[in-house]
């Protein structure tokens, strides 16, 4: 009983807000009490404040009260009342979203939320959460003076971040109400909502504990189909980061999107002492999901720690698991341009060479980190905090008239999407009708748009990029550059003949934000010769 409690925690690179196992020594015996907000506040927007109260039912309390001092340049601070009656925490989650004003503030804001709590007759006030070994440091919002740069048709979403219903002994994300609700602050319109499987096969009470009738995965289905009925343009598209087999029998995760059906997988879960065998091979899980659901490769190239390889038999992606005919395509972008993107970008592009129509994603697999990332740093002694990882911090974006969770699948699957940390970009024909995704016969006339903004960074560079079945690399067609604009338009004919694809690049000067280049890659419009459109 105690290895399978303990292990996860000293495997897991990607431990978020739980951390039961060594809670009353990083929590003092209370419950895990934190305050959380969006990284970006889009422009006119309220500022939502997450606040959230963890295994409260081990540790009854009442949250006194709680504020939040607003620190704006150029301003002088401001306190915001965000709870002022006592709350009896009782139950295994609380959690509230107190919206407030940021006023005529631009830039970089910081808050500072003090969360009074009184448990066992002692008052003591915290700031931003109470995990003893954090640095409590304000949040920080970016308060943009202009909206997320972006084109006709094209809707912003997270594609990998999980709900509450990832709770474990390691990890656990954030309730879906919430999440909705700071993403929309955020400028996004939709959540892929991808719950590890090992997690949504437990009891509703207990992560240690399966039950045969999936109470969690069904409570989790109509919880998205609540919130989707409501009409305030955002959509939580129902997903699962299923644990499959790849084709040398080791652990590898898998996007499945728009799927009812529950799908086993538990060889990484640590459930069971040193068995790590996966239910399902990748081919077994591709045959029995729905006709309509989508696939996707999950941080394909994202390197694995020798501990997860050896003990959880976790793996990377290979050419031969990301070639299989039902997969849709691959999430290679995972949070940040370090670690396995480049390596994730190049298996994709092999993909595309080999003539596959292979869609690519991008997400952050944010376990309810909107503001900041916490993580066990060193195990039952030291949470490590960092700025990657973020909800919503990398997005993908789909061009669509109508925002339903079925509309978002089609764009998905037929790939008319983008990829990107800041600015926007398509190809379109002289009408202005969206290329991307598409198949196009002969010569064609496309017009290429790209749009930045000063919190991106000025458009430095956009690069129109071809592929050629069989050729071991792709061709630069054309590549723009600028010193000044934050728009760019050109025309150019494509040529299918000789040609698979052709996609865009853009990156972006260091913008206002953060300092850093931003990139945008958008999926390839296809080529085909007459017979075969």
């Amino acid at each position: 009983m105690f290895a399978p409690l303990l292990l996860p925690v000293f495997l897991y690179a990607e431990t978020h807000y739980r951390f039961p196992f060594f809670f009353s020594f990083l929590s003092k015996a209370e419950p895990e009490l934190l305050a959380d907000a969006p990284h970006r506040l889009e422009p006119g927007r309220r500022l939502p404040i997450l606040l959230l109260a963890k295994d409260a039912h081990r540790f009854p309390s009442v949250l006194v009260s709680a504020d939040a001092v607003l620190t704006a340049p150029g301003e002088a601070p401001r306190t915001v009342a965000l709870i002022t009656h006592r709350i009896r925490l009782d139950d295994r989650l609380w959690w509230t979203v107190c919206d407030i004003d940021v006023g005529v503030a631009v830039g970089w804001v910081a808050v500072d939320v003090r969360l009074t709590l009184e448990i066992n007759g002692t008052t003591k006030t915290y700031h931003n959460d109470n995990l003893r070994t954090s640095n409590h440091s304000p949040l920080q919002v970016y308060v943009s003076p202009v909206p997320l740069p972006s084109l006709p048709g094209l809707r912003f979403g997270e594609a990998h971040a999980h709900s509450a219903a990832t709770d474990d002994q390691v990890e656990f994300g954030v309730p879906t109400g919430a999440g909705k609700a700071l993403g929309r602050s955020m400028g996004l319109t939709f959540w892929c909502v991808t719950d590890h499987s090992y997690d949504l096969d437990d009891r509703t009470d207990s992560y240690l504990d399966n039950h045969p009738d999936i109470p969690k995965w069904r409570s989790l289905q109509s919880e998205i189909d609540l919130l989707n009925d409501s009409v305030d343009g955002f959509v939580i598209v129902r997903g699962e980061e299923v644990t499959v087999r790849n084709h040398r029998g080791k652990n590898v995760h898998c996007l499945v999107y728009g799927d009812r059906e529950y799908h086993p997988g538990s060889g990484d879960s640590a459930e069971h002492w040193l068995h790590t065998r996966s239910e399902l091979s990748l081919g077994e899980l591709l045959k029995r999901i729905s006709p309509h659901a989508l696939a996707f490769g999950a941080h394909v190239r994202e390197r694995v720690p020798i501990l997860q390889r050896l003990l959880l038999g976790r793996d990377v992606w290979h050419a031969q698991d990301m070639a299989h005919s039902r997969l849709s395509g691959v999430q290679f972008w995972n949070g940040s341009r370090e670690g396995g993107w480049e390596e994730g970008k190049q298996a994709w592009i092999a993909q595309l060479l080999a003539g596959r129509k292979c869609i690519a994603v991008a997400g952050n697999d944010a376990h309810g980190n909107f503001n900041r990332f916490r993580q066990i740093g060193i195990p039952f002694l030291r949470i490590a905090e960092a700025d990657h990882q973020l909800f919503g911090r990398v997005r993908t974006g789909v061009f669509t008239k109508v925002g339903s969770e079925a509309a978002i699948l089609r764009a998905l699957a037929e790939g008319r999407s983008i990829m990107t940390d800041g600015p926007a970009a398509m190809i379109a024909d002289g009408n202005g009708e969206l290329l991307l995704g598409t198949h196009i016969a002969g010569s064609t006339r496309a017009h290429i748009t790209a749009v930045s903004s000063p919190e991106f960074g000025i458009l430095k560079e956009i690069t129109l990029i071809s592929g050629t079945p069989g050729f071991q690399r792709e061709t630069v067609v054309e590549r723009w550059s600028s010193e000044s604009s934050f728009q760019f338009e050109a025309d150019r004919v494509l040529e299918s003949s000789g040609s698979s694809y052709y996609r865009l690049e853009v990156i972006t000067s260091e913008g206002r934000r953060d300092g850093r280049q931003h990139m945008c890659l958008t999926n390839p419009v296809w080529c085909a010769s007459s017979k075969e459109l």
